[in-house]
C-alpha cells in the first residue's frame, strides 16, 4: 500500500462541520451528538450552518460550558484546545506515543507516514499540498495534558473524548490513515460505486485506528450561540 501523508499522497482533512450534510461528506462520522442533544432539528435545522453566524463575537466559552451532557474532563479538553488551536488552522498529535520520527532516508523509524521527515497535509476541496508538520516535532496530547493540566489519562480514553467533541462539533478531527488521503478516499468511493457499499460505512474506515491526529477547532462553534439550545435534561 503506498505510503500515506506524502506529496502525491496528501492527508485530505475531514471538512468542517457546517457542511457535513453535504452527500460526498457522507464518507465521514456524522456530528451525531449536535442533533441529539440540542433542539436543533425541533427548530427545523440540521446544523450550524443554519445558525446566524456573529464575525465579530466569540461563543465557544459559553457553548462548551452551557452544554451539560460533556463531562468535565471533557470541557477541560475542549477549552484547552480552542486555547491552543484556536489561532491556528489545526495541529497533528500522537495520542497514544511519546515520541514520533522517521529516518532522514524517508524510511519508517517509529511511524511509517509522511516523507523526508514531514507530513504532507492537503483539504478536501484540493488535493494539492496546503501544509506541512514536521514528524519529530509532533507533540503526545497525553502528555501535554498531564503536563498543563494535571490530566492522566490513557490514549483509550483521551480518544473517546476526542471523538465526543468532534460528534458535538466543537472540534474536527482527521485520523492519519490511509482512508483519508488522496487515494484513500478515491479508494471508497469506488467501493461505494463498485460494489454497492453503503456511504454511512465509510466513516469506520476514515476513522480507523492511528497513532496520528489532526485536530482543528470549528469555526461556527465559535461564531454561533449555541448556548441556549442544549437540551436542559441527559438523554444519552
Amino acid at each position: 500500500m503506498e505510503e500515506i501523508g506524502t506529496l502525491s499522497n496528501p492527508i485530505i482533512l475531514v471538512p468542517e462541520s457546517h457542511l457535513a450534510g453535504i452527500k460526498s461528506f457522507d464518507l465521514y462520522a456524522n456530528r451525531d451528538l449536535l442533533i441529539k442533544c440540542s433542539r436543533l432539528s425541533e427548530e427545523g435545522k440540521t446544523g450550524l450552518n443554519e445558525l446566524k453566524y456573529e464575525k465579530e463575537n466569540d461563543f465557544y466559552l459559553s457553548n462548551v460550558i452551557s452544554n451539560r451532557f460533556l463531562t468535565f474532563n471533557e470541557v477541560k479538553i475542549a477549552l484547552y484546545l480552542y486555547h491552543k488551536l484556536f489561532f491556528t488552522l489545526g495541529e497533528v498529535f500522537s495520542v497514544s506515543r511519546t515520541s514520533i520520527s522517521r529516518n532522514n532516508s524517508g524510511g519508517a523509524a517509529s511511524i511509517n507516514v509522511g516523507q523526508m521527515g514531514a507530513l504532507c497535509i492537503g483539504n478536501y476541496t484540493s488535493t494539492v499540498r496546503t501544509g506541512f508538520f514536521e514528524i519529530d516535532k509532533i507533540e503526545s496530547l497525553t502528555e501535554l495534558l498531564k503536563k498543563d493540566l494535571g490530566m492522566s489519562i490513557s490514549p483509550a480514553r483521551l480518544t473517546g473524548f476526542l471523538l465526543n467533541l468532534h460528534r458535538f462539533s466543537y472540534i474536527t478531527l482527521t485520523y492519519i490513515n490511509w482512508y483519508n488521503t488522496k487515494n484513500g478516499l478515491k479508494e471508497l468511493r469506488d467501493m461505494i460505486r463498485e460494489h454497492n457499499m453503503p456511504s454511512s460505512e465509510c466513516e469506520y474506515y476514515t476513522m480507523g485506528r492511528s497513532v496520528l491526529k489532526h485536530i482543528r477547532i470549528c469555526e461556527r462553534m465559535v461564531k454561533v450561540d449555541m448556548s441556549d439550545k442544549w437540551y436542559k435534561k441527559s438523554i444519552k
